[in-house]
């Protein structure tokens, strides 16, 4: 049977060309594409890197007030970064019961901007309110802002005219430190850890 020979060659041939197809056919299909690196941007200012913490609540502690610790005794200093959009953070601010205060940092044409807004147990408007000022930048450190007061603050709360509120987000410590000075003089300050998120329930 000389002709099987040849016949069986030709069999094993088309054989191991078509399993050497298949094999190439199902390396191409298997090929994972390649993707590209997402790289984030690492915060370079105060609003950006305030806003990485936003939608949640944190406590602070007293470090210094004009009408003394006992004023503030037992009572939970807490911010909440409630709203955030690429131009506006509101930071509503309690003491206790006292739930009056709304910090408004936002950017503007020339730089940024700190109002407070007083409302009612309603959250209607007060009438002494949206007072504050534009930033002074800190060119050594960009994660620091000084607010003096504008002239409209100064036409509506006339004691106030020479106050300059501060915020000062420390990142290592993740620590944001509020303060209010008036001629040099630190008026109010307290500090918040912004490691630690906190709810009401904890505090109760």
């Amino acid at each position: 049977m000389p002709f099987v020979k040849p016949f069986l060659f030709a069999f094993l041939a088309i054989f191991v060309i078509s399993c050497g197809n298949q094999a190439a056919s199902e390396t191409e299909t298997t090929e994972v594409p390649e993707v590209e690196e997402v790289v984030v941007e690492e915060p370079k200012d105060l609003f950006s890197k305030l806003s990485t913490y936003c939608g949640k609540t944190y406590q602070g502690k007293l470090i210094h007030s004009y009408a003394g610790p006992d004023f503030y005794k037992e009572k939970p200093m807490l911010i909440t970064l409630e709203y955030c959009n690429d131009s506006e953070i509101s930071i509503p601010f309690s003491v206790g019961e006292d739930r009056s205060k709304i910090w408004k940092f936002s950017k503007t044409e020339s730089g940024f901007q700190l109002k407070h807004q007083e409302v009612d147990q309603k959250g209607n408007p007060k009438k002494i309110t949206n007072y504050g000022g534009a930033a002074v930048a800190n060119e050594e450190n960009p994660f620091a802002l000084s607010f003096p007061a504008d002239e409209a603050t100064a036409e509506m709360i006339s004691v106030a005219k020479e106050n300059v509120w501060m915020l000062d987000l420390d990142p290592t410590t993740e620590t944001l430190t509020y303060t209010i000075k008036r001629k040099d003089e630190t008026r109010f300050s307290a500090a918040f850890d912004l490691t630690t998120p906190t709810s009401n329930e904890q505090l109760q």
